[in-house]
């Protein structure tokens, strides 16, 4: 144990030496040697260079980068250079690719015809444009005045109200997308406002209507000319019929449909006999061919070729005309030339219709004037009215008789007249309905047809008045007028102005634009006039509108408002220049009493012997 004692001191001391020098050794190794002082940065940079990807995703792009290796820490500020920062290339791209597609492009517009042409400043009214092209949005402008309030019916037809109150003279018509980009087309000089037009004085006798009635604001197809290839034609032979139909209304025909209405006299060579022809413009006419063959039994000489022609307006309302064309038709090749038997033939050459304006509910004479062009005298002839069993007699009824007249004798050239009374149903529309009437013969098998147009107008129904009380007037201050409309029916009324005049006073603010009416619907104004005299004060109240035919009408109504005048010299209460004036005598005013009067009328009334 002695030799253990003596022996540990020695080693520990050894050992302690050996460890100090190994301590400075290695001090002097990390801090005097700039070989381990470039190693250490040499890893550092490696270490960073690998972790630089990781740490630049993961920490923000404004926040530093601490980077810890040891004792020695690097922090990294990551600038505007980043990779994320300059990824614009998907932008670039998508701004190629949208570059490379395109644009759609607008169809230029097409504009073909205007209607009315002409229009009055007083009224004004719907303009309607026909063209193709036309897109939701299109507006129609009248240059020199602006953009009109424009409704889009289809890709061919724009319709636009045109206030009243426009310069008088011609107007280019244009059409364009407004405020957008796109196509636009311009008409010079195809529209008209003029100015008031004369009323014609009524004539004290009435004068037949004639067959032929020229109706406004409809479309009016007739027949203008027709000719046939070959000229001359023979029973059983085919030829050719052109027709030139034209449009004598003032509105343009739709979805025309023209057909023959009976095979008696000729068929179809080939196909149908229908003709559909898509539109007739304004006094436009359209030409077109039938192909046809006449019947082997056709009779010679001069025959009638019905037609029977359904259109429509833009409206969607229509209309129907039965026109006939002339053939002369000879004797066929093997015919034998022998004259046709005499008959009796019946016309309707003239009618007139009493009273002659027809309104729903109006009770009317339809007087008929029938001629014999026959060569034979017609006898128990038949007039049948709105066809067999009266299925077209709407929207008229006849009064105390049926529709059947029995003619029981009319000899060769020779008249008659025959009168119907008649009434309009009350729930009729306004608007030109055929009368159909067949004439049929005791002494003949042949039958004829002929057609009354009768017109038929609704009238407004309208009410005037004031809206609330004005109250007594006086003279020489103002008047409030608060004057009222009011469409009391239950069809739309298509009103423009509202204008109240008097001869008893100027008024301001005396006119303006209302607009169409719904039936329950009303417009208002407020006028305003300093009365000139008393008494009762006539208000006259004009109400500007456009019937159901397009045509300005003028409806008029009188208010009446009570006016006081001032007080006139000489009535009662009032004091005159020599005293009061009492029941329009004058009064002398009483003397003044002195002292002593006074005295003796107070001591009289003391003693009770009055004052």
């Amino acid at each position: 144990m002695n030799k253990q004692i003596r022996i540990w001191p020695q080693r520990t001391q050894r050992l302690k030496s050996k460890k100090k020098r190994k301590i400075s050794a290695l001090s002097a190794v990390k801090f005097n040697s700039p070989i381990f002082v470039i190693m250490i940065l040499a890893a550092l940079a490696l270490s960073l260079t690998l972790m630089m990807p990781r740490l630049a995703a993961a920490a923000p792009a404004s926040e530093p980068i601490a980077a810890r290796n040891g004792r020695f820490t690097l922090q990294i500020t990551p600038t505007a250079t980043i990779t994320p920062t300059a990824t614009l290339t998907p932008t670039a791209t998508a701004t190629a690719t949208a570059s490379n597609t395109p644009q759609p492009t607008n169809a230029p517009i097409i504009l073909t015809a205007i209607e009315p042409g002409r229009m009055s400043t007083e009224t004004g009214g719907t303009l309607t444009v026909y063209g193709n092209n036309f897109q939701p949005g299109s507006v129609i402008r009248v240059v020199g005045y602006g953009v009109l309030q424009t409704t889009y019916v289809n890709n061919e037809v724009l319709t636009g109200v045109v206030p009243p109150g426009l310069a008088l003279g011609r107007y280019n018509i244009q059409v364009g997308l407004g405020a957008q980009d796109g196509p636009n087309k311009v008409l010079e000089g195809v529209f008209e406002i003029y100015g008031p037009t004369p009323t014609a004085a009524p004539t004290q006798t009435p004068s037949p209507t004639p067959t032929n009635v020229y109706v406004f604001g409809q479309p009016q197809i007739a027949i203008q000319s027709a000719r046939t290839s070959p000229t001359n034609l023979t029973p059983g032979q085919p030829f050719e019929l052109t027709l030139e139909l034209a449009n004598r209304g003032n509105w343009t025909a739709i979805d025309i449909e023209l057909e023959l209405q009976s095979a008696d006299l000729a068929i179809p060579a080939t196909g149908s006999s229908v003709q559909i022809l898509p539109r007739i413009g304004v006094e436009e006419v359209v030409t077109t061919t039938l192909s046809l063959v006449l019947r082997d039994n056709a009779a010679s000489g001069p025959q009638n070729l019905v037609f029977n022609i359904d259109f429509f307006d833009i409206n969607g309302r229509d209309y129907n005309t039965q026109p006939a064309v002339g053939l002369n038709i000879g004797q066929g090749a093997t015919a034998t030339p022998t004259p046709g038997p005499a008959e009796p033939r019946l016309v309707l050459t003239t009618y007139e219709v009493d009273p002659a304006a027809l309104q729903p509910g109006t009770r009317f004479e339809l007087k008929l004037l029938i001629a014999n062009v026959g060569d034979e005298t017609a006898e128990d002839v038949l007039l049948t009215l709105g066809g067999s069993g009266g299925a077209q007699l709407t929207p008229f009824a006849l009064v105390n008789s049926g529709n059947v007249r029995f003619i029981e004798e009319l000899v060769a050239d020779g008249m008659m007249e025959v009168v119907v009374t008649m009434l309009v149903d009350g729930t009729a529309a306004s608007g030109v309905y055929n009368l159909p009437l067949d004439f049929s013969y005791g002494n003949s098998d042949r039958t004829d047809a002929q057609v009354v147009n009768l017109l038929v107008e609704k009238a407004p129904q309208l009410q005037v008045g004031f809206y609330r009380s004005t109250g007594p007037g006086f003279v020489g201050q103002p008047l409030d007028l608060p004057v009222e409309v009011v469409n009391i029916g239950r069809s739309l009324i298509n009103v423009s102005t509202l204008t109240i005049t008097s001869p008893g006073g100027t008024v301001e603010n005396n006119s303006i634009y209302i607009g169409p009416l719904d039936g329950g619907t009303s417009g208002s104004l407020d006028g305003l006039i300093v009365p000139e005299a008393g008494g009762p004060l006539e208000i006259n109240v004009t109400v500007n509108y456009l019937d159901d035919f397009n045509q300005p009408q003028l409806f008029e109504e009188t208010l009446t408002v009570q006016v006081e005048g001032p007080d006139e010299p000489g009535e009662v209460g009032l004091e005159g220049e020599d005293g009061l004036v009492v029941d329009g005598e004058t009064a002398v005013p009483p003397e003044e009493e002195s002292f002593g009067q006074l005295l003796w009328r107070f001591i009289r009334g003391l003693l009770g012997l009055g004052s």
